[in-house]
């Protein structure tokens, strides 16, 4: 059993990295055997902390936390459950290309990105690699195509794992005019999506689950190759949160401040706040919070987060012409994650129309 899980450890290691990782693992527990993977596996977490490309999270949030955006949530159920089952799934038939690969994540700032990618690491007890892909950008030649396979080979290593590409768009705006930068940006792009395509298995034919969860804000600097079919599992739209998942927003955020109001005395604020998104709300909860303690340390009232409302300017005032594009784009070609499970993407009934 311990060798079994010793291989399992230094699953993704080269075997140069491997032999050096088992080395010390015999040096340091020679008298707890058990203790060896452990050794092995902190052995790949460090090389993830020290290499420059990675980030290492421990997320604290789970999709509880998440408010609204209950079709992603719905989807993300499902997924979590055949991974979790993968052996099984296997076992019954599935190939192991069609394990769960990744999800594509698109909208306007503020709307719940990066805290769905951390918040489905802590709901399936995975840890959480953050890759910004400016990172992997360098300016000598074939540094970047090297440091892109470079942390995907990590991510690999630390397989089951999700990983978190954050802001994708700023490495693959360039994507088809590699005239303009010696063809470097086409080739990361190369390698990145080749990978997507093939990352289900590993080097031996034994899946090394990656769950890749891409972040963007700007559709239009995204290549047509990334929405091709195996790349991602799904595309999902996070539109500005309706009336009920407003309320939701601001209880959350309130109820991690150890601060309640009462749910009706809510109605008049969600009504008030259409057009802000999750990011805008919270920041309505943290200055209505300040206000209340820094009064005598009471308790937050429904009067304290009106008068916070105006001191915070939803972004979809003055960038509501790019919502617009955004949501026509998402129609067609994306899921809505807010709402009911298969709503239409651009289907948002009930909402004021937003100018820029």
């Amino acid at each position: 059993e311990v060798r079994e899980a010793m291989l399992e450890a230094a699953r993704g290691l080269t075997w140069n990295e491997a032999e050096n990782a088992f080395a010390l693992a015999l040096m340091r527990d020679r008298e707890r055997v058990e203790a060896m993977p452990g050794t092995v596996q902190q052995e790949k977490t460090t090389r993830v902390r020290t290499s420059g490309l990675l980030d290492l999270v421990t997320p604290a949030e789970t999709l509880d936390d998440v408010g609204g955006l209950a079709a992603l949530k719905a989807w993300l159920g499902r997924q979590g459950a055949l991974l979790a089952g993968a052996a099984d799934a296997l076992a019954w038939g599935f190939a192991p290309r069609d394990l769960p690969k990744g999800v594509l994540l698109l909208g306007v700032p503020g709307t719940g990105k990066s805290l769905a990618a951390r918040a489905i690491a802590g709901t399936w007890h995975l840890p959480l690699l953050r890759l910004e892909m400016a990172r992997v950008l360098g300016s000598l030649v074939g540094q970047s195509e090297a440091r892109t396979q470079g942390a995907l080979r990590l991510a690999e290593a630390m397989a089951p794992c999700v990983l978190h590409v954050d802001e994708i768009e700023k490495a693959l705006a360039g994507a088809g005019a590699g005239h303009l930068d010696s063809g470097v940006t086409s080739r990361v792009v190369g390698t990145l999506l080749t990978w997507l395509q093939e990352r289900g298995l590993g080097r031996d034919g034994v899946p090394a689950p990656v769950f890749v969860v891409a972040t963007a804000n700007r559709v239009e600097s995204l290549p047509p190759e990334l929405f091709r079919p195996g790349r991602f599992d799904q595309v999902f739209f996070l539109d500005l949160p309706d009336q009920a998942e407003r309320r939701t927003v601001l209880e959350i955020h309130l109820r991690a401040r150890r601060q309640t109001v009462a749910g009706g005395a809510l109605e008049g604020l969600t009504a008030q706040t259409e057009g802000y998104s999750a990011a805008e709300l919270e920041q309505v909860v943290k200055i209505a919070c300040l206000t209340a303690f820094q009064d005598g340390g009471r308790r937050v009232t429904v009067e304290d987060l009106e008068s916070a409302r105006p001191t915070v300017t939803p972004l979809a005032e003055s960038r509501g012409e790019e919502l617009g594009a955004l949501r026509n784009w998402a129609r067609t070609r994306a899921q809505r994650a807010n709402g009911t499970p298969g709503e239409p993407a651009g289907a948002v009934p009930g909402r004021r129309r937003l100018h820029g």
